[in-house]
């Protein structure tokens, strides 16, 4: 519900309520996207089997410039594992607390 002045400049209150039934092809949109993230997560482990093998030879073999690299990109795969996974409740936080303001 808007405040007084919102309703004084407006003219009219604004209400917005998500409602995935309200366009044709939703469901097919979230089926798309379920498996795009299917494929982020198989390139997250991908990278992250990568990175791992690099570290692993690049410190027996005494090369820190590797070693750091293959660091790196396990550090960056677990990170977006738990920006994929945990994304659709971030999404729901962010729609909570954007739907507290009133």
């Amino acid at each position: 519900m808007a405040g007084p002045l919102s309703d004084f400049a407006l003219g009219f209150a604004v209400s917005l309520k998500p409602d995935p039934k309200a366009l044709p092809g939703t469901s097919l949109g979230q089926q798309t996207l379920g498996g795009v993230v299917s494929y982020a997560m198989l390139f997250f482990a991908a990278v992250l089997i990568v990175g791992a093998v690099q570290w692993a030879w690049s410190g027996s073999n005494n090369n820190p410039v590797g070693a750091s690299a293959g660091k790196r990109k396990v550090g960056l795969a677990i990170a977006g594992f738990f920006l994929i996974g945990g994304g659709e409740t971030i999404l729901t936080f962010a729609q909570t607390m954007g739907e507290s303001l009133k």
